[in-house]
């Protein structure tokens, strides 16, 4: 079984080569893709994984063991068939770009900021002039399960709006920074912005941790 399992990895996700990577990286630099292109226009039927959809509520268990609740767009996870089929279908809390920038402790930190505008921070998927809500981060590390009927309701009545669904080409970033986050080699690939970001006041207060009390 294992055997089989690694194989079909191996047909999915497989080792990219120096020589593919140096031509990807020439090819971006030379057509410039634009933000535009990441968006599927007109949208497929259905909702679809990358769709970015909302308003949803999230809740969480915080480190009191209360109930958080947070409310805001979302990024779906779900494979499309399972969006199509599932009872639920899983997304990621999506917040604004400018939002994140602007706030006083995360600005502070430059480079963190420009990590997640270039899709460096794994956790983090940063996407440009999504149709009708700008500039959106998808935090990977904050789901939540909503119930499809729910969604399709929302949408139908309009209470829930789908914002944007993504080209083939934005659909390969998606897939890539997914992959990135929760298939990365612990000890090759470094996260690089503080532990346990999955709101802005957990980012705040660990930066303030690793910057001194009076930051």
């Amino acid at each position: 079984m294992l055997e089989e399992y690694v194989r079909l990895l191996g047909q999915l996700i497989p080792p990219v080569d120096p020589d593919v990577a140096r031509k990807v990286i020439e090819g971006v630099r030379r057509d410039r893709p634009t933000p535009n292109q990441l968006y599927a226009i007109p949208a497929p039927d259905g909702i679809c994984q990358g769709d970015v959809i909302g308003p949803v509520t999230f809740k969480w268990v915080g480190d009191e063991g209360e109930w958080v609740e947070d409310r805001g767009l979302s990024l779906v996870l779900s494979n499309s068939c399972d969006a199509e089929n599932d009872d639920f279908i899983t997304v990621a809390l999506c917040f604004e770009y400018q939002e994140f920038a602007a706030d006083a402790a995360i600005s502070a930190t430059a480079d963190f900021v420009v990590g997640v505008a270039n899709n460096l921070v794994t956790n983090l998927l940063f996407l440009p002039a999504v149709p009708g809500a700008g500039d959106l981060v998808g935090d990977l590390s904050t789901v939540l399960a909503v119930s499809r009927l729910f969604l399709e309701r929302g949408i139908a009545d309009g209470s829930v709006h789908r914002y944007s669904a993504l080209s083939p080409f934005g659909y390969y970033v998606f897939l890539s920074k997914l992959s990135l986050h929760y298939l990365r080699p612990e000890e090759k690939v470094e996260r690089p912005m503080p532990p346990r970001p999955t709101r802005l006041d957990r980012i705040r207060a660990a930066i303030r941790m690793l910057t001194g009390p009076g930051s």
